[in-house]
């Protein structure tokens, strides 16, 4: 049995995406909010579900994965024909705060008018003050996975959703992202995403089958062998026993590798949305692509903003997408080969002619400042330090180079060995790190005023080049060559290759947890067409040990990724370097600081935005 329902207008539907998209929630307009009258349904596979207790929670601010504060009292329940109204009775304490809707229990239209308690579904709906009076809302599985794996590094339950108080904006991005990958006006995916976006619908719709083979039962516990107990079994992870569909939804999204078959498996036999997956994918991770335009030609670097919109750069043009994927801008005064943030919010471009491009945060004309560069033209690796001054080098450079845009000195200085100088990186203390194309396998290191420290260059033993680096918190320094090394302060690296599915590593990211996120330009992988998988993504604790399996996470989008950054969302962003778009692993990640060179004056390098350590939940789900 299925029913049609009538649909919101799509125009409402973009209203409330852009609003969360746009940095609401960093700056509280007012000092509560009386909520509009919502209505809608509660489906459970094509099945009304009668009898569902039917809360509204806002997300909280007081930490991640803090609890909810739940909006109704009493609250709703749905009727014949899954059928709940919300009259407006409840009170946001911020038009800005982010508001999600839960149904907890009832009958899936089963004989016999069974309550199956581990019933739980939901839909992220956004800002509390711009929510339209809707006309009809539909939550079931489909919105559900989607407000799930978009809000997983700041979920610990249905009833747990929260930020930390410096990170509003990174989880109003999230519930923008929750409702690219699904709507809440059809209960279908996509949702309101991008043109050019591709979104992995029939990965959704599997998962949602997932959730469907418990959901439209009677219910059951772990270990009893009914399609619930089931559920949980497959989705239990050390004590964390799920009791319900959206505690199984959240342990796969924070374990997409564990029990992937079995969990497959689980939905294969009842299938209410029938364009799923034809078998097992690698993982259970959500990837969606974005692409800059047909216009864009070869990329060459990116980095996220404050506000968390991504800066690629390319050889055409500067693009500008916001946190959902959105193209907002290109401005082919910019075009290059690097981009870098400064802690104001300047946008810098390494370009050729010895050229370093300024654009305003207003997005104003850029500056042009021709700089000293000895042995090449291009610009092919930039860093911004907390005070502004801009690090940077060329392929075919010995130096590392400082230019102070205040009183316009610049200076080289040469790194020992180099010849073919490579990616830029600065650690908390704003020493300056230089990775080389040279095979010499060595690492050099500067003080903020250009003198080497004792002992640099470093060694990074079998790395056999240092082509890129990142470094975390603690100081350490995370390198990529022909496999991954982890380096202390002090030089003493340990190399990590054959785990976590590196596959011919290209660059490596920090996020929140202090994790480090590597890319991959080849997988080990098939795809479901049997063609191989053309990149991947693996995960390693600060300490170095793999998180992903031997074989990491992929997406049949990637084409040799090669530049990486995470989110104050949590979500992984890889830059394709075979076609002009970009991939984000959705909510796989922990919250960090944006931009670097901002975190970096502020203490917060590879932690979560607003400083008080590691952001998300995720790490600790995970470890």
């Amino acid at each position: 049995m299925s029913r049609a329902f009538p649909a919101l207008t799509l125009s409402l539907l973009a209203a409330a995406t852009l609003l969360s998209g746009c940095g609401m929630g960093t700056n509280p307009t007012n000092v509560g909010v009386s909520g509009a009258a919502i209505s809608g349904h509660i489906i459970g596979g094509q099945q009304p579900v009668t009898g569902s207790t039917i809360q509204l929670y806002e997300a909280s601010a007081a930490g991640y994965g803090s609890a909810a504060k739940p909006l109704l009292s009493p609250a709703v329940m749905s009727l014949d024909g899954g059928r709940f109204d919300i009259t407006g009775l409840y009170h946001c304490d911020f038009d800005s705060d982010q508001v999600y809707l839960v149904a907890k229990g009832g009958n899936p239209g089963l004989d016999g008018n069974p309550n199956n308690t581990g019933l739980a579904l939901m839909a992220a709906l956004g800002p509390c003050g711009t929510l339209p009076s809707v006309p009809n809302i539909i939550v079931n599985e489909v919105t559900t996975v989607a407000a799930v794996w978009a809000l997983a590094p700041f979920m610990a339950s249905y009833d747990h959703v929260g930020t930390s108080s410096g990170n509003a904006i990174g989880l109003v991005n999230a519930f923008g992202m929750a409702n690219n990958l699904a709507s809440f006006v059809s209960g279908l995916s996509p949702g309101a995403a991008p043109a050019g976006a591709t979104i992995p619908t029939t990965e959704l719709y599997t998962l949602a089958n997932v959730l469907a083979s418990c959901v439209n039962t009677a219910g059951g516990v772990a270990k009893d062998g009914t399609p619930c107990g089931n559920l949980y079994d497959a989705t239990t992870v050390g004590t964390n026993v799920p009791a319900n569909t959206i505690d199984a939804a959240l342990s796969i999204a924070h374990h997409p590798s564990n029990n992937v078959g079995t969990i497959y498996d689980l939905g294969s036999t009842v299938a209410p949305f029938q364009t799923g997956l034809s078998q097992a994918p690698n993982d259970w991770t959500v990837a969606a692509t974005f692409g800059l335009g047909s216009a864009a030609r070869q990329t060459g670097g990116m980095a996220f903003d404050a506000t968390g919109n991504l800066w690629v750069v390319a050889t055409d043009a500067l693009y500008e997408l916001s946190p959902t994927g959105a193209v907002l801008n290109s401005f082919d005064s910019m075009a290059g080969n690097t981009v870098a943030i400064d802690a104001s919010g300047n946008i810098w471009v390494g370009a050729s002619g010895k050229t370093l491009l300024e654009m305003p945060p207003t997005l104003g004309a850029p500056a042009s400042h021709t700089v000293t560069l000895d042995g090449g033209s291009n610009i092919q690796s930039l860093a911004l330090d907390g005070n502004g001054n801009a690090w940077y080098s060329c392929s075919t450079c010995g130096s590392v180079y400082k230019y102070n845009p205040s009183t316009t000195a610049n200076t080289g200085y040469v790194a020992t060995g180099v010849s073919q100088a490579s990616s830029i990186s600065l650690d908390p203390s704003e020493q300056v790190w230089l990775g080389a194309f040279d095979v010499n396998a060595e690492v050099s290191v500067f003080t903020n005023a250009g003198t080497p420290v004792t002992n640099s260059p470093f060694s990074c033993g079998s790395c056999g080049d240092s082509g890129y680096v990142a470094n975390d918190n603690g100081g350490n320094a995370w390198i990529v060559g022909r496999n991954l090394t982890r380096m202390t302060g002090a030089g003493v690296a340990t190399n990590i290759d054959g785990v976590g599915g590196l596959f011919s590593p290209s660059a490596v990211s920090i996020d929140g947890a202090g994790n480090a996120w590597v890319t991959n330009t080849q997988s080990s992988v098939l795809q479901q067409s049997g063609q191989p998988e053309q990149g991947g993504l693996s995960e390693f604790t600060n300490a170095g040990t793999p998180v992903t399996t031997s074989t990491g996470y992929v997406s049949d989008s990637l084409t040799s990724p090669q530049s990486v950054a995470v989110d104050g969302s949590g979500s992984v962003w890889l830059r394709n370097s075979g076609s002009t778009n970009v991939t984000a692993f959705v909510g796989v990640g922990a919250p960090v600081a944006t931009p670097l060179a901002l975190a970096i004056k502020n203490g917060t390098l590879g932690s979560g935005p607003g400083g008080g350590g590691p952001g998300g939940v995720v790490s600790s789900f995970k470890q």
